[in-house]
């Protein structure tokens, strides 16, 4: 069989595009900048960089403590599992062996206030669950005890 002008062209625009859609399920939009809520009251913010999350203040009522804060920045990584990328604020963990982790994430260590007193706990956030802009999830864990929330911006 001898090639033709169609076949090296299906092959040139082939070659083309899947570079392309490969771009395109990799590239993911990082979390707006600016204020975002929670759910249950409070919120957090969202650098101008949208490099990293601050602010985070929330009630703490699931687990017997009054409002939280936690202290600092706690930057945005880029996360890959299963062929779904995210961007979250903890560590990726796609093999599951950390006993911390959530989901895939080991939520990352943060300093919260609660009224004077200073507490040890971990934290994680999820960007645009299963794709979703609209989805996205987060978790404190104080001793033990978790507060889940969802954010919206």
């Amino acid at each position: 069989m001898r090639p033709n002008r169609l076949t090296g062209v299906v092959v040139i625009v082939a070659m083309m595009t899947l570079p392309a859609i490969a771009l395109a399920v990799t590239a993911v939009a990082r979390p707006k900048a600016g204020g975002w809520k929670v759910d249950g009251g409070g919120g957090f913010t969202v650098n101008h960089a949208r490099t990293a999350v601050s602010g985070l203040h929330i009630s703490g009522a699931n687990c017997d403590l009054g409002k939280l804060r936690v202290l600092g920045h706690q930057k945005l990584r880029l996360a890959t599992a299963a062929g779904v990328s995210n961007w979250i604020v903890g560590f990726n963990d796609p093999n599951r062996k950390n006993p911390n982790e959530i989901s895939g994430v080991v939520p990352q260590r943060v300093k919260i206030k609660q009224g004077s007193k200073t507490l040890s706990g971990r934290l994680d956030i999820i960007f645009a669950v299963l794709g979703s802009a609209r989805e996205n999830e987060g978790n404190i864990v104080i001793n033990g005890c978790d507060i889940p929330f969802s954010a919206k911006k």
